[in-house]
């Protein structure tokens, strides 16, 4: 039996490329918007790397070379964060803490984030642990604890994500950075419509027995 895995998201207002990061090599992808107005995109290990098969509600197929779908090595959790986490370029000592990383746009408000390698002075409780983001702005994390009373940041610092709960309630957990796999460029060509609830269905190139 082939390897097969099923994923699904909500477009933002306006509809963005995203990546996905699976488990095994695919060879055939077909993505399905279910709400609004329907359509079927599809990419198999045939076609070229960027291109994607689009077919219209009202029965129409166009092909698309550019902006469809990639197949790479991954390089990025699931939540489209590097496996290797999220440098820290800063973190305060206030109420709240607050932690400045490169790219805040892979953390939402409510993701709970490990935090390690900062070298801190001994005075007070390390600032590696456990975090939980109460909100975002730009690329500053500001979490839910006082950590005025913490050691001072040094230097250094990785902050990874830990667990992310879902609009229904379910929570994932971050990816093990040890683990490797695939990820899924789905461009603008393939995401679907603005807005709309997408589910995406993989097919593998190897059997599992």
């Amino acid at each position: 039996m082939a390897q097969q895995g099923t994923y699904k998201w909500t477009n933002a207002a306006t509809a963005a490329a995203r990546v996905q990061v699976i488990g095994f090599a695919p060879s055939h992808v077909r993505i399905i918007g279910v709400s609004g107005t329907p359509g079927i995109y599809e990419w198999n290990d045939q076609m070229v790397a960027g291109s994607v098969m689009v077919t219209t509600n009202a029965g129409a197929t166009t092909y698309s070379a550019t902006n469809g779908i990639t197949i790479n090595p991954t390089t990025v959790s699931r939540f489209g964060q590097p496996l290797s986490g999220a440098g820290a370029a800063a973190f305060t000592n206030a109420n709240p803490g607050v932690i400045t990383v490169a790219d805040g746009s892979v953390f939402r408000a409510g993701d709970v984030i490990n935090v390690t390698g900062v070298a801190n002075t001994a005075v007070g409780p390390t600032l590696n642990g456990q975090y939980t983001i109460a909100s975002i702005a730009g690329n500053a994390l500001t979490t839910t604890t006082d950590t005025t009373t913490y050691g001072v940041r040094v230097s250094g610092g990785v902050v990874t994500l830990y667990a992310r709960t879902n609009a229904d309630g379910t929570i994932d957990y971050g990816v093990n950075p040890n683990v490797s796999g695939y990820s899924i460029t789905i461009g603008t060509a393939a995401v679907g419509a603005n807005a709309q609830n997408v589910v995406m269905t993989v097919w593998g190139k190897n059997n599992v027995t």
